[in-house]
């Protein structure tokens, strides 16, 4: 008996130890891509980083530094893509904002959208300041002070309830925004975007080489993809313009 609570000990401290280290393991391979990336040593920070990723941990302050990394090393795409995917994490980061930003002025494809009013460039703005998981959070947060508000009713006196009411009322009303916000977010992420990798790609009018060729694409330009055939990608720009592609000359953000 004795022999079985000290085996069993052993074993819980050894499980301790190693889930201990694999927890603190991203965190310390990610420290150390820094102090590599302060040494200038930028492709051994840019390899310790996408080990990172390879074992599935993802953060915004990771793909942030990985995307300064290949911005040192002078690879477009691949920086854009990192930072595109920083934002995404980070969305009210203003330095991710401005180095995107930075960065996007060396694409070399100018893709207009067409005017709009500054309105509506404010809305998508706001609307994208919180990540889903944020909203998600807020919109449960928001849905239990309510279901809270609800029952305290029933257990106050009517004074209070008159106090109450208007509460309740601006709850409802806050909780139907977020859940809305929520639905309009949801269904605009499942727009995939993915960036050009290559230093151009030919775009067709169907996903065939032997089709008409309609117009190229360089490296760096963001555009939106729409239906996968094989090896070949539907893609739409921001223009309107549509076409086919290579599925390997992209990667999705």
């Amino acid at each position: 008996m004795i022999f079985l609570r000290y085996t069993l000990s052993c074993a819980a401290v050894i499980f301790l130890f190693v889930t201990g280290t694999a927890l603190a393991d991203p965190r310390s391979q990610f420290e150390e891509g820094l102090v590599q990336y302060r040494s200038d040593n930028w492709e051994q920070a840019v390899s310790i980083w996408e080990n990172l990723l390879e074992q599935g941990y993802e953060s915004g302050p990771l793909q942030y530094n990985l995307g300064n990394a290949y911005f040192r090393l002078n690879e477009l795409s691949k920086c854009l893509l990192a930072y595109e995917r920083a934002a995404k994490l980070m969305p009210r980061d203003k330095d991710v904002q401005a180095n995107l930003e930075l960065v996007r002025l060396s694409v070399v494809d100018r893709i207009e959208a067409p005017v709009r009013l500054s309105l509506w460039n404010w809305i998508d703005t706001l609307r994208d300041s919180l990540t889903l998981r944020e909203l998600s959070g807020l919109m449960q947060i928001t849905g239990l002070l309510l279901a809270a508000l609800i029952a305290a009713r029933w257990f106050v006196s009517l004074k209070l309830r008159s106090i109450i009411r208007p509460l309740l009322f601006s709850l409802f009303i806050a909780y139907i925004v977020c859940l809305s916000w929520y639905g309009w977010r949801h269904t605009l992420d499942k727009n995939q975007y993915a960036i050009i990798m290559t230093e151009k790609a030919d775009v067709y009018s169907g996903p065939d080489e032997s089709s008409t060729q309609l117009f190229s694409l360089h490296e760096g330009t963001r555009i939106l993809t729409r239906e996968e055939l094989t090896d070949w990608m539907r893609i739409r720009l921001a223009d309107g313009r549509e076409g086919w592609l290579r599925l390997k000359e992209i990667e999705n953000i």
